[in-house]
């Protein structure tokens, strides 16, 4: 009974945020271990946009960078691609990559919060697109170049 009533007022409090922002957040993981993730949940039906999902990336980081994604969105500047280079700059190397609709769906639930709201919203919780923004290793090299740093590739 406990976990409805817990669950429930996540529910609520997640809308209320969605109603007053335009989007929220849903972070996964403690950041002691991998992986950690963030993913937005609002971007489909506010912005009718893809939700966005970053892995271990601290919280305020994080909140920071899909802020931005956010209002370049809204705004028209920033057009979703795969593979589409974000920030190219000398101490970052951020990649838009489309999350392949197997792995929205996946039994793991990674994205199960997004993806229940848009089943109550619309009737129908396939069709929920998903890009994620992968970050280079020290080297600026993304995971699938050569020479990445396969000790982050676990997360």
């Amino acid at each position: 009974m406990l976990d409805r009533l817990r669950a429930a007022w996540h529910m609520r409090n997640t809308e209320r945020r969605i109603r007053k922002h335009g989007w929220t957040a849903i972070y996964v993981g403690d950041y002691r271990s991998a992986p950690t993730w963030v993913y937005t949940v609002g971007f489909d039906d506010t912005l009718n946009q893809p939700e966005l999902v970053v892995f271990d990336v601290q919280q305020a980081d994080a909140n920071e960078l899909l802020w931005q994604a956010f209002e370049e969105l809204k705004s028209g500047e920033l057009v979703l691609e795969d593979g589409k280079v974000w920030v190219e700059d000398e101490q970052a190397r951020l990649v838009w990559r489309k999350v392949h609709p197997s792995q929205i769906r996946s039994a793991d639930g990674w994205f199960a919060f997004a993806a229940e709201r848009r089943r109550r919203r619309t009737g129908r919780a396939f069709g929920l697109e998903v890009f994620q923004l992968v970050l280079a290793d020290g080297e600026r090299r993304m995971p699938w170049d050569n020479g990445y740093d396969e000790r982050l590739r676990f997360r």
